[in-house]
C-alpha cells in the first residue's frame, strides 16, 4: 500500500453483469420470445452468452489500467462482485476497495449487433441493488483518506445511485487541493427534471470539476432539461450547438462529446476540438465502449495536459477498436497505426 502510486481513482458501481449478443434482427428476436412466451416458456437458442466484469466505474478502471495507468477503483459490491472484479484485473495495475453489501448491482445486457449496418446497441435489464440508496457518508469513510492520493478523481453512474450529486460533494470536499474531477452521468432518461438540474446547479460550479463527458443521447436529453430545445441525436451540427452552449451557460468544466462519428471538446462557450471517429471494419461488443473513449481521453491527457485534440483521435481509436474487436489497445504507440 505505501509504495502504491496511484493517479485516477474511479466510482462507485460496479455490476455483475451477464452479456448476451443477440445477431438476429431484432423484430425476429422479439417474435421468437413472443413465441416462447405464447407456447408456455421455454428456451430461445442460439444467442451467444457471457458474464463479465460491468459497471461504468468498473469498465473505466479495467481500460485506464489496460493502458497502464494505476487506478484505484471504489465499489459497492458483495463477495461474487469482489471475487470477479479479482478475476478481470489482477493482472493490471489497479488497486480494489470495494464497500460490501448485502445486494450487489446487477445486470443482463442485450447487445443487439447487426453486422451488415456495422451498428451494435444494448439494451441493459438492470438491479442497482444496495448502490440505489447508499450511504455516502459510510462509503467515503470505508475509502478513508486515499482519496487525498489522486491526481483525478472520476465518478459516474448517476443513473444507479440516488445519492450522486452528494457523493460527488462530499468527495469534492475530501479531494486535496489539487484533484481534478471527471464526471460521466450515463443514461439520464430515468431522471426526472429536478434531479438534471440539481446536477447544473449542485455540481456545474465546483471548482475542481474538469471535464464532463456525454453521448449524444445525453446531450440530447441535457439539452431538453437545461436548454429547453429539442434537437436530433443524428444532427451533428446540433448536437455540436448544444456542446458549445452548455459549455457557455456552464463555463468551469470542459464539455466532452462523443458519438459513433466524431467526437469533440468545448470550454466556455467555444468549440476547443474536434476528431473523426474510425471507420469500423466490424462490430463486435458496444457495451462499455463509452467508458473506454473516457479512458482513453483521460491517459492522453495525463500525458500530454495540453494536446486536447490528439486526446480526442485517441479516445476515439481506443473505443473503435474495442468495438470492432471486443478487447483493448495495449499502449499509445499502436495508435499510431490508426491515426495515419
Amino acid at each position: 500500500m505505501s509504495e502504491w502510486n496511484p493517479i485516477v481513482l474511479v466510482m462507485p458501481d460496479l455490476f455483475i453483469d451477464r452479456l448476451v449478443k443477440i445477431t438476429t434482427p431484432i423484430d425476429d428476436f422479439i417474435s421468437n420470445v413472443a413465441s416462447c412466451y405464447e407456447r408456455g416458456g421455454g428456451n430461445v437458442f442460439g444467442n451467444e452468452q457471457q458474464v463479465v466484469l460491468g459497471g461504468n466505474a468498473a469498465n473505466l478502471a479495467r481500460a485506464l489500467a489496460a493502458l497502464n495507468v494505476p487506478t484505484t477503483l471504489a465499489v459497492v459490491t458483495d463477495n461474487l462482485g469482489r471475487q470477479l472484479a479479482r478475476l478481470f484485473l489482477h493482472s493490471l495495475p489497479v488497486e480494489i476497495i470495494t464497500y460490501s453489501v448485502n445486494n450487489p448491482s446487477m445486470t443482463v445486457a442485450l447487445e443487439f449487433i447487426d453486422s451488415g449496418r456495422r451498428v451494435s446497441r444494448n439494451v441493459m435489464l438492470s438491479d442497482a441493488g444496495n448502490l440505489r440508496t447508499l450511504d455516502v457518508k459510510a462509503f467515503l469513510d470505508d475509502i478513508g483518506s486515499i482519496i487525498r492520493r489522486h491526481k483525478i478523481i472520476a465518478i459516474v453512474n448517476q443513473a444507479s445511485n440516488d445519492h450522486y450529486v452528494d457523493l460527488v460533494i462530499e468527495a469534492h470536499r475530501r479531494s486535496n487541493s489539487e484533484s481534478k474531477f471527471f464526471l460521466d452521468f450515463a443514461d439520464l432518461s430515468s431522471r426526472s427534471s429536478d434531479f438534471v438540474q440539481q446536477l447544473a446547479t449542485k455540481l456545474f460550479y465546483l471548482p475542481k470539476l474538469e471535464w464532463i463527458g456525454m453521448n449524444e443521447n445525453e446531450c440530447q436529453l441535457l439539452a431538453r432539461q437545461l436548454l429547453a430545445k429539442e434537437i436530433s441525436t443524428r444532427d451533428e451540427e446540433s448536437l455540436v450547438s448544444v456542446a458549445r452552449e452548455l459549455a457557455s451557460r456552464y463555463p468551469k468544466p470542459t464539455w466532452l462529446l462523443h458519438t459513433a462519428k466524431f467526437s469533440l471538446a468545448c470550454k466556455e462557450g467555444k468549440l476547443v476540438a474536434k476528431a473523426k471517429a474510425i471507420t469500423l471494419k466490424k462490430v463486435t461488443r458496444s457495451t462499455g465502449a463509452g467508458d473506454t473513449w473516457n479512458a482513453g481521453f483521460l491517459t492522453s491527457i495525463i500525458n500530454n495536459p495540453s494536446d486536447i485534440h490528439g486526446a480526442l483521435m485517441r479516445a476515439n481509436i481506443f473505443a473503435g477498436y474495442f468495438i470492432q474487436e471486443n478487447r483493448f489497445l495495449q499502449n499509445f504507440d499502436n495508435f499510431n497505426h490508426y491515426m495515419r
